[in-house]
């Protein structure tokens, strides 16, 4: 079969069996990948690679001396961006994690960010939450990245020694409390000296990445830096 009349078998079986945008459902062309070519062109980007001291950075400024804080897309309820964390953390949309990866990989890549970093640790779960999904969503997102980049991800290094709410489920306050003192350094001649950057599906507050900073900053790292595939509006 060649390569024309295999892209137009597929696109004729697609009018019937389509594989859908996650993000509007809409069936996807033979050339399209889990998103369609609309809905990619309006996803909300920050375009925090522009600026070192960018309005995220400045959200830390006087909490966590981060040299990099970059999140990749704005979410909003009801957004573009909300059907497509949804399907990766409460559908088993695994592959979405790591293409989605791929997207800020690339991003990053293009904005020169490839050989700043030297290793990039996702937020871990409980053993217990990690069980019941089966998959960290981060540590798919942070696989999609380290592929455009060339870093190792490290999801051995910190661990999280206690099951805690959800951070969608509590108010700002709490978000605080619910995190303070549930990150533990297991592996910590990984940090030392070495660019760390941490990842996060999505930033709000900043309590999760304040938390997880305090533990990593013990261990002298060289740099420390924080990356999330979006960050929430208006919380």
């Amino acid at each position: 079969m060649d390569t024309q009349f295999s892209t137009l078998y597929k696109d004729f079986i697609s009018l019937f069996y389509p594989d859908s945008c996650v993000a509007c459902h809409a069936g996807l062309l033979s050339a399209e990948c889990m998103i369609c070519t609309s809905c990619r062109a309006v996803l909300p980007k920050t375009n925090h690679f522009n600026e070192q001291q960018n309005e995220l950075w400045t959200k830390f400024r006087n909490r966590v001396n981060f040299e990099y804080a970059i999140a990749y897309l704005k979410f909003y309820k009801k957004g573009k961006v909300q059907p497509l964390l949804h399907s990766l953390k409460y559908h088993n949309n695994q592959a979405l994690g790591i293409h989605l990866g791929n997207m800020f990989g690339l991003e990053l890549h293009e904005n020169g960010f490839s050989a700043k970093f030297d290793l990039l640790i996702p937020v871990p779960l409980h053993q217990s939450k990690l069980k019941k999904r089966g998959y960290n969503q981060c540590d798919l997102i942070g696989r999609g990245i380290a592929e455009r980049l060339q870093i190792t991800v490290a999801n051995d290094v910190v661990i999280r020694n206690e099951a805690t709410k959800t951070q969608t489920k509590v108010g700002k306050t709490e978000r605080w409390e619910n995190v303070a003192d549930k990150f533990e350094v297991v592996r910590p001649e990984a940090i030392e000296g070495k660019h760390i950057v941490l990842l996060d599906d999505v930033v709000t507050t900043g309590a999760t990445f304040d938390a997880l900073a305090d533990v990593v900053l013990k261990y002298n790292p060289a740099k420390i830096s924080l990356l999330a595939l979006a960050e929430a509006q208006r919380y």
